[in-house]
C-alpha cells in the first residue's frame, strides 16, 4: 500500500514572492529603457536612467537573497526569529493566549503543539499585502492537528475585538510597525496590553529601535510603565548571531527588539 504524502503547511515568507516579481518586472522595464537611451543618446545623458535601473536591479537581487535567507531551505531566519519569542516565554505558559498579527498561524500552531492545555486565539487584518489569509491559518492548524484549540479572527491591531483583561499571555511578532490605520505605534502596544489580564505576561517583538516609528526606547518604556504595567523590560534582538549583516538594515531586522514583562 502506498502511503499518501502529507500536504505541506504554508507559512509564507516575510519577503513575498509577488514583491520580488513586481520589482523584477520594473527592473526589466528600466533595462529596456536604458538600452534604448544608450542607443539614441550619449552616455552622460543616460546616467540618470542607468542609476534608476541599477537601483531596481540591486533591489531585486537583494529581495531574492533575503527571501532565501528567511526560507526554511535557505537560512531559516524566519523560524529563528520566532524562536526568540519562545526564549522569552519561560516555562510557565497557561490559560488563554492571543497572537496579534498571527499571519499564517506559525507561532500559535507551534505553541499549541507544545502546550496542549492552553486555549489559543489568533487575529490578523489579512489585507492581501502578504501571502497570508484566515483560510491558510485554518488549513495549517488542521494539517498540524491543533485546529480544535485555535480560533482565528479578522480584525485590526488598532482596535482589538476582545474585552479588557481577557488573556493570560499576549504575543506579537513584527506586526505593530505594519499597521496602517494607526500613526501612533505606541498606542498599538497600549491596546495590546488592554486585553491582558492583571498579572498576565506579554512578549512583543518589533522594530522598537527605529526612532522614527517608536521614538526613544527608554522614553517608551517609561510610558509603558505609566499605563499601569508593573514589569517591563527591553532586549535588543537585532544583533542575534544568526541574523546576517545583510538583514540588519532598518527596513529588515536592523531595529529588532523585544518588549516583555507582566501587567
Amino acid at each position: 500500500m502506498v502511503k499518501r504524502k502529507r500536504p505541506a503547511t504554508g507559512y509564507g515568507n516575510w519577503v513575498p514572492a509577488k514583491v520580488i516579481r513586481s520589482v523584477g518586472i520594473i527592473s526589466l522595464g528600466w533595462l529596456i529603457i536604458t538600452v534604448i537611451a544608450l542607443y539614441y543618446f550619449k552616455l552622460i545623458l543616460c546616467l540618470p536612467v542607468i542609476l534608476v535601473f541599477l537601483f531596481f536591479f540591486i533591489t531585486f537581487f537583494y529581495f531574492r537573497y533575503a527571501h532565501t535567507l528567511f526560507s526554511e531551505k535557505g537560512g531559516d531566519i524566519q523560524n529563528k526569529v520566532y524562536n526568540l519569542i519562545f526564549d522569552f516565554l519561560g516555562s510557565e505558559v497557561k490559560g488563554k493566549i492571543l497572537d496579534i498579527g498571527c499571519g499564517n498561524g506559525k507561532l500559535l500552531i507551534r505553541l499549541a503543539q507544545k502546550y496542549p492545555d492552553c486555549q489559543f486565539h489568533g487575529m490578523d487584518y489579512w489585507d492581501g499585502v502578504w501571502d497570508y489569509s484566515r483560510e491558510s491559518c485554518i488549513n495549517n492548524a488542521k494539517e498540524e492537528g491543533v485546529d480544535e484549540r485555535i480560533t482565528f479572527r479578522q480584525a485590526s491591531a488598532s482596535s482589538l475585538p476582545y474585552d479588557e483583561n481577557s488573556f493570560d499571555l499576549v504575543l506579537s511578532n513584527l506586526v505593530f510597525h505594519e499597521v496602517k490605520d494607526s500613526k501612533n505605534k505606541r498606542e498599538l502596544v497600549k491596546e495590546a496590553l488592554r486585553v491582558l489580564k492583571p498579572g498576565g505576561r506579554f512578549v512583543f517583538q518589533d522594530l522598537f529601535q527605529i526612532r522614527s516609528i517608536y521614538g526613544d526606547i527608554d522614553d517608551f518604556l517609561k510610558e509603558v510603565g505609566s499605563w499601569g504595567i508593573k514589569d517591563v523590560r527591553f532586549a535588543d534582538t537585532s544583533k542575534s548571531p544568526f541574523i546576517p549583516k545583510v538583514l540588519r538594515l532598518s527596513f529588515m531586522l536592523g531595529g529588532l527588539g523585544v518588549i516583555e514583562g507582566n501587567k
